[in-house]
């Protein structure tokens, strides 16, 4: 027999521990666990791209978008009446891919603020339609994807590249929203966010 076999033999169970104790220690064991390896789910605000951290549905941490990056999108998103102050589970944990599509959100919110530097209106759609796909689970339309890419964002200048207008994915995602590119102002798109 084995030195635990032995020492289970050796306790009373009925008389040195009462029957609800190991109930507890089960539980203090879950409870330790679950805190020791990660949060269950995150959820991000729909208007400004903050995270909080839930365990078992109980928010423990919480992660605010850097201005002035949150104070545009709570201006930009107080033109909409679409767009709600609401948190919405955006992962569960354990993952069952690795898109990490929570990374890819905050990146299209801070790019979002590119765009209301140079076209404010087109920005709130792009935050119209961002929030839509987040609510609904999807990865949202191609051509936000497309619009909300590095062919039209200079990443390392922080803002539009200077020919976006004449990009085509942009002409179409305008078209789609009755939005004539040629006869609105132009915006300066030299705005830089940090």
């Amino acid at each position: 027999m084995g030195r635990f076999t032995r020492a289970l033999r050796l306790i009373n169970w009925n008389t040195r521990l009462p029957r609800w104790s190991i109930g507890i220690v089960i539980l203090i064991g879950f409870v330790g666990y679950s805190l020791i390896s990660g949060p269950t789910s995150k959820q991000i605000r729909l208007d400004t791209g903050d995270l909080r951290y839930c365990w078992w549905g109980i928010c423990f941490g919480y992660q605010p978008m850097q201005e002035p990056i949150r104070s545009k999108l709570l201006a930009l998103s107080a033109k909409s009446p679409a767009i709600e102050d609401k948190w919405v589970t955006c992962v569960r944990y354990p993952r069952l891919a690795d898109h990490h599509v929570e990374v890819r959100y905050l990146e299209y919110y801070v790019y979002i603020t590119y765009w209301d530097a140079a076209d404010p209106t087109i920005a709130r759609w792009i935050l119209e339609d961002v929030t839509k796909s987040i609510e609904s689970k999807t990865w949202g339309t191609p051509l936000v994807h497309e619009i909300l890419s590095s062919a039209v964002i200079d990443l390392s200048a922080r803002k539009l590249k200077t020919n976006w207008r004449e990009n085509e994915m942009v002409r179409r995602y305008c078209a789609a929203h009755g939005y004539d590119l040629t006869t609105r102002a132009t915006f300066p798109a030299t705005t830089i966010v940090k």
